[in-house]
């Protein structure tokens, strides 16, 4: 799902040229998210807090991402190693495998996660991501849009199905707009929506990220 998505894609949809320019580099970032009445109304509004740190060398990565939630049942971190690169064509894409863990005795997943991303101009950009889950055996795949406006402002939107132990497939789907407040710190107010929803709900995100490190 959407809201279970590694922080390693964020920086696997960087594009590939300007992270080979050099070979090592060490990433970090952090997000705050906070979510109103996304159990329908007058529910409880939810916060998480994500943090992560990624090494990476000539394209292979490796890291830990980490959420504290609202939601107790919702606390886990991806343990994670991949590798993304850049096609002379300019097709960037990713592979990587994730062990999720839940501390709270929500269930450990190992997830196969992969994805392609290009910029068909140089405003509009599109993604598609697939994830499968091993144990149970489910899949996830999301296509998404994004244009930048300006330089600092940008509007995206994406769509997905994601499995479900025991049942059919679910669809969800999000649009929303981003504001760079500096170079490394976005706020993001995004309108989610999905079969398997109470209703549909509004997120608002700020999240920095940046190169700790580079040689």
């Amino acid at each position: 799902m959407l809201k279970l998505l590694s922080a390693s894609l964020f920086v696997a949809i960087l594009p590939a040229s300007a992270l080979m320019a050099q070979d090592f580099f060490v990433y970090g970032g952090a997000s705050l998210e906070y979510v109103f009445d996304p159990n329908g109304p007058d529910s409880e509004d939810t916060r998480d807090i994500n943090a992560y740190i990624e090494v990476e060398k000539s394209g292979f990565f490796a890291g830990v991402w980490a959420e504290k939630s609202r939601d107790r049942t919702l606390d886990k971190a991806d343990i994670y190693v991949g590798y993304r690169a850049e096609t002379a064509g300019g097709l960037n894409y990713y592979v990587d495998a994730t062990r999720r863990v839940y501390f709270n005795d929500a269930g450990d997943y190992t997830v196969f996660d992969a994805g392609v991303g290009y910029s068909f101009t140089d405003k509009l950009s599109g993604s598609i991501d697939y994830a499968h889950y091993f144990d149970p055996d489910l899949n996830d795949l999301y296509v998404g849009l994004a244009y930048a406006v300006t330089d600092k402002f940008s509007v995206s939107a994406n769509y997905g199905t994601y499995g479900v132990d025991e049942a059919s497939d679910e669809q969800e789907w999000d649009f929303g707009a981003g504001y760079a407040l500096g170079d490394e710190t976005v706020i993001d107010v995004r309108y989610y929506d999905g079969t398997e929803y109470v209703q549909g709900y509004v997120g608002v995100t700020l999240s920095w990220d940046t190169t700790i490190f580079s040689r």
